[in-house]
C-alpha cells in the first residue's frame, strides 16, 4: 500500500481516538459526583491540579521557545518549518495533559461513589475510562499531529 494511505489511515485512526476519548468523557462525567462532600473534595483536588498544571505550563513554555528559537537557528534540514513543527507537538502535548488532568480529576469522586454504592463491579469500568480518555486523548491527538505535519508542512 501506499506512503498516502497509510497517512490518511493515521488521519482516521487520530479522530476515532479522539472520538472514544470523548465518549468516555462523557460517561465519565454523566456518573454520579457522590455527595456534598465528596463534590467539594473533587473541585479541591480539581483546583490544586489545574494550579500545578499552570505552573508547570508556564515553565514549559519557556523551554519550548527557547528550544523552538534554536531549532529555528541552528538546525538546516532544508525546510525552514521545523520549530513550528515542534511548537505544534508541545500544544498538542500539553492539550493531552490537559485533558487528562480534567477527566482525571473528574473521576477521582465518581468513582469511589460507584465502589461505594455497586462495588469494584460499577467502579472498575468507570475508572478505566477515566484513565483511557488521557491514552487514547494523547494516541489521538499525536496521530493527528504527525499526520497534519505530513500533509501541512
Amino acid at each position: 500500500m501506499s506512503p498516502t494511505f497509510w497517512l490518511y489511515a493515521a488521519l482516521v485512526a487520530g479522530v476515532l481516538a479522539i472520538l472514544l476519548a470523548a465518549y468516555f468523557a462523557r460517561e465519565v462525567n454523566a456518573a454520579d459526583p457522590g455527595n456534598d462532600r465528596m463534590q467539594e473534595l473533587m473541585a479541591a483536588i480539581r483546583e490544586g491540579a489545574m494550579a500545578f498544571m499552570r505552573r508547570e505550563y508556564t515553565a514549559v513554555a519557556g523551554f519550548v521557545v527557547v528550544l523552538a528559537i534554536l531549532i529555528g537557528v541552528l538546525l538546516d534540514w532544508g525546510w525552514p518549518w521545523g520549530w513550528i513543527a515542534y511548537v505544534f507537538g508541545a500544544v498538542l502535548s500539553a492539550l493531552a495533559g490537559f485533558i487528562g488532568m480534567r477527566i482525571a480529576t473528574a473521576a477521582n469522586a465518581r468513582t469511589a461513589e460507584a465502589a461505594r454504592r455497586g462495588g469494584v463491579r460499577e467502579a472498575l469500568p468507570l475508572a478505566f475510562r477515566g484513565g483511557a480518555v488521557m491514552g487514547f486523548t494523547v494516541a489521538g491527538l499525536g496521530l493527528l499531529g504527525l499526520s497534519l505535519g505530513y500533509l501541512v508542512f
